[in-house]
Order: C-alpha cells, then sequence, then structure tokens
C-alpha cells in the first residue's frame, strides 16, 4: 500500500495504536500530522518517524486535547496550510476514564463521551469540504468493547457502541461526496492505554496474560496489526468498503477459544 503524496490526520498518534499508525502512514510515503496531548509522546512519535527515514517536510504536529474545537480547526488549518489538502482522517484518539475521575460518575460519562464520541462527529463534520475535493476517507477506532461488556468500563463501552452506528450512518451519509467511513475494533491490543490507570505494571502484564484465555488466537494483538488494517481500509485497495467495522481481536468477538475433541 502506498500513501505517497496523501495528506493523513491521525489523532491520539502520540503513543499506542495512533502512533504506530501515523509511523506506518509516514513509511508509506504519507504527509502526516501528528496529535496528542503529551508532548513527550509527540516528540517519540516524531523520532520514530524520523529513525523511518520520513521526511522533515512530511510530517508535523498540534498538541492539545481533541475535545477543544480549537485544537481541531487547528488540525485542519495546519494540515491544509503545509500539505495542501487532507486525504485521510484516522479519529484513535480514546479513553476509559477522565483523569482523577469515579469510573462509574456522570462526570466520567461526559469526559469519555466527549473523547470518544463528540470529538469525532465533530472532527468528521470538519472534514467534509475537504474529503469531498480529494475523495477521502475516514477510519474510526471504536473497539470489541461496543458489542461486548466490560464493567465497570459501561460509559467507555456504550462510547464506543455509539460510535460503531455512528460510523455505518456517516458512510451512508456521505456516500454520495465519494467520501468512504469504515471501523478498526481492536480487541486485546498491547499498549499504554491501561497504564493511565494504573501505574502497576505487573497488574497490567498479568491482565493481558490472562486475557489469553478468552481469546481464541490466544493471544494479546499489537498495534502493528491493527494499524495494518487502518491503512488498507483507508488505502484505494478499499476503494469499495464503507460502513464496514472490522474486528482486530484474536476471534473473541467470534466466541471462547475452541478446544477440539478427539474421538479414538
Amino acid at each position: 500500500m502506498s500513501f505517497k503524496g496523501k495528506s493523513v490526520i491521525v489523532t491520539g498518534s502520540s503513543s499506542g495504536i495512533g502512533q504506530e499508525c501515523a509511523l506506518l502512514f509516514g513509511e508509506e510515503g504519507a504527509y502526516v500530522t501528528v496529535h496528542g496531548q503529551s508532548l513527550e509522546g509527540i516528540n517519540e512519535t516524531i523520532e520514530l518517524l524520523k529513525e523511518a527515514g520520513v521526511k522533515e517536510t512530511h510530517y508535523q504536529y498540534v498538541q492539545g486535547p481533541i475535545q477543544d474545537e480549537k485544537v481541531q480547526d487547528e488540525l485542519f488549518d495546519k494540515t491544509v496550510e503545509k500539505f495542501a489538502k487532507v486525504d485521510v482522517l484516522v479519529n484513535n484518539a480514546g479513553l476509559c476514564q477522565g483523569p482523577g475521575l469515579e469510573q462509574e460518575s456522570m462526570e466520567n460519562f461526559d469526559y469519555v463521551m466527549n473523547v470518544n464520541l463528540r470529538s469525532v462527529i465533530s472532527m468528521t463534520r470538519k472534514a467534509v469540504d475537504h474529503l469531498e475535493i480529494t475523495h477521502g476517507n475516514i477510519v474510526n477506532i471504536s473497539s470489541i468493547a461496543a458489542e461486548m461488556c466490560f464493567p465497570p468500563s459501561q460509559h467507555y463501552c456504550a462510547s464506543k457502541a455509539a460510535l460503531s452506528n455512528y460510523t455505518k450512518n456517516s458512510a451512508l451519509q456521505y456516500a454520495h461526496k465519494f467520501i468512504r467511513v469504515n471501523a478498526v475494533s481492536p480487541g486485546s491490543i498491547y499498549t499504554k492505554f491501561r497504564l493511565r490507570h494504573s501505574d502497576n505494571k505487573q497488574e497490567i502484564d498479568y491482565m493481558y496474560e490472562n486475557r489469553h484465555e478468552w481469546i481464541p488466537m490466544r493471544r494479546t494483538g499489537t498495534v502493528r496489526e491493527v494499524a495494518n488494517v487502518v491503512a488498507f481500509l483507508a488505502s484505494d485497495k478499499a476503494s469499495y468498503v464503507t460502513g464496514s467495522n472490522y474486528a482486530v481481536d484474536g476471534g473473541a468477538l467470534a466466541g471462547k477459544p475452541f478446544e477440539p475433541v478427539y474421538v479414538s
């Protein structure tokens, strides 16, 4: 897949899946606008792009909370100013719990919904005029949590369920403008996502190891495996794909691990 000459915005690309998406797009020749709240994380992404041989003229960054409309406007303004257009928007920024908030509180509900859903809707609306010109596309990062239950993360699950449905509605709404909209739903992927809510690495490692019990492929996925699917959906190879939601979950949504029984 080549993205030579394409201009891509990846929100939440200062770590994890978003960071890997930005790196992959850069490796494939795209102009990339990196986004995140952590300047340290942004600089890490920039360093990875440099190490991959991506030219300095091919990337830039915007720092700030994605739920802030000024930050959203800056993402589009800076991208068009430096790269002249927008071909792909990856709505990746998301979280499970607001900083310092009780997970089941209504304050956390509002915070999670603002980041995981409202910002995506706002970014999509702002992207349409740009993507109509380029016949571009949007890839939303949802989650298998949209279809599974993970209490006490009800707010997160609800936000992703809404996002998955919004993806389908957007695909229908913008198809006549030749804008494709798809989603990717990661399952258990080893990232720093959970470390935002726990600084106990041993606890996090234990959680990932025990998740293997309910993953048919018996392992945790990698950020590159998710980024590969994102890149496919964003590429011309997926030119007839819209309104889809690709699970990258080792079979978790399909069901419990199957143990064949052999009868002699």
